[in-house]
């Protein structure tokens, strides 16, 4: 190929391949790396030996994020293999980011104005790692196992073949998501140290460990008192059902999530309903739908909820607002997450996840919260030199309640969340 007969920038991008592939080459890699186009591209058993089988981090979960058309994404697959052994896959998504998303509440404010005259400020184009729904875990995936020498050099390559990606696409933010605490010194070390991380919305759970500590008799008592109030002011106006094949409420959940969607301070990214058709068909008995009743019959709120091995993970809510106070609507919000805790309990699992965002009814029903980062490169100079010296302004700490439980019992279960390497900060 004549580079002269390039544009400049195709000559940039054609350049920074040949650089960036005569590094990997140097290393004397036998691995080979491609970019996948479709997840149809991949094998169940080869995502299923870098993943294992977790809901949030399986096959049929990044089929149905693929799968649902999401308006301005689309989707890559990183794939390094040694031969026909997989060794590892990094799934990755496009979509528009406005920077100013987990910002304090005045920065928001100011941007929201300066896009009234300028509608692309601090907004850009990224190329996300991960998934593009929440799922409050990373996802670069390495098969375990390897060498110390083999992880290095798998390292290198991924760092690579993601800078490569972005500036073929021009994207010029490369974004990762997102990063528990307790892996982040990990991540660290498998990318190259020109990715800077700051701090995204936390993580919450709910233990739920039956022998030493059912719920919600570990809680104060003050606390365990707010449980009952809660528990029947809702019974008075409500009543539950649990949906397993829900193929034909998703219509109905995509309006009442889109409704509490736009309420919402911190919005990322924006589901719809082929997702929720794919999650129903995809995940079977593996999630479903808990609806709260008015006596009526009229559905009020819905929520779907993952099952996994030793967890339930209610993932989305959507609301009825119409003519409700405010009162009534916390209402709700809270006992949606209490009849999860209710069926987590029923089904013997360890903990329900409850995510990110509304810490303080979380905390106050139990919730202990774990630390989650973002990170972040670019290719241009100009973009980079904001990443490390000012973008860490707009992703601050968010500051939580200390957790509610008697002190002996909360001490105990923020050490059996250290077991499981999950880093408990309240």
């Amino acid at each position: 190929m004549v580079l002269n007969n390039l544009s400049p920038d195709r000559r940039d991008i054609h350049l920074l391949i040949k650089m960036n592939m005569n590094k990997i080459k140097s290393t004397k890699t036998r691995y080979n790396a491609d970019w996948c186009n479709s997840i149809d591209e991949i094998s169940k058993d080869d995502w299923g030996q870098i993943f294992g089988y977790s809901i949030l981090e399986g096959y049929s979960f990044f089929y149905a994020m693929e799968k649902a058309e999401l308006s301005g994404a689309s989707f890559f697959y990183l794939r390094i293999r040694d031969g026909q052994k997989i060794l590892a896959l990094v799934p990755c998504f496009t979509y528009n980011l406005q920077l100013d998303v987990l910002a304090p509440v005045f920065i928001k404010k100011n941007a929201k104005k300066i896009r009234s005259i300028f509608s692309g400020f601090l907004q850009v184009k990224i190329l996300g790692v991960g998934s593009l729904a929440s799922t409050c875990r990373q996802h670069i995936g390495i098969l375990k196992g390897l060498t110390m020498e083999e992880s290095d050099v798998i390292g290198k390559i991924i760092s690579q073949e993601i800078k490569i990606k972005a500036k073929s696409l021009r994207h010029k933010l490369v974004f990762i998501k997102e990063v528990p605490s307790g892996q982040l010194n990990n991540i660290k070390a498998i990318l190259s140290e020109d990715f800077y991380f700051y701090h995204s919305l936390p993580n919450s759970f709910i233990p739920i460990l039956e022998e030493t500590t059912p719920y919600p008799s570990g809680l104060k008592r003050k606390e365990r008192e707010r449980y009952k109030s809660l528990k029947k002011k809702f019974a008075e106006k409500y009543r539950w059902e649990l949906v397993s094949d829900f193929s034909s409420l998703t219509t109905e959940f995509e309006k009442k999530y889109i409704d509490t969607y736009n309420r919402s301070k911190n919005k990322f990214e924006v589901l719809n309903k082929r997702f929720f058709d794919f999650i129903n068909s995809e995940l079977n008995q593996d999630s479903f739908l808990l609806i709260a009743k008015s006596l009526d019959g009229e559905n009020q709120s819905i929520g779907l909820v993952l099952n996994e091995e030793d967890s339930l993970i209610p993932l989305y809510l959507g609301l009825n607002y119409d003519e409700k106070d405010s009162k009534t609507i916390k209402l709700l919000h809270l006992n949606s997450m209490l009849r999860v805790i209710e069926e987590a309990e029923e089904r013997g699992k360890s903990q329900v996840i409850l995510g990110q965002t509304s810490y303080y009814p979380k905390v106050l029903s139990g919730a202990l919260v774990e630390g989650l980062y973002l990170g972040f490169y670019s290719y241009n100079n100009f973009i980079q030199f904001f990443i490390r010296h000012f973008l860490g302004k707009l992703f601050t700490p968010t500051k939580v309640l200390d957790n509610v439980y008697k002190k002996e019992i909360g001490v105990r279960l923020k050490g059996w969340y250290s077991e499981q390497g999950i880093d408990i900060c309240n």
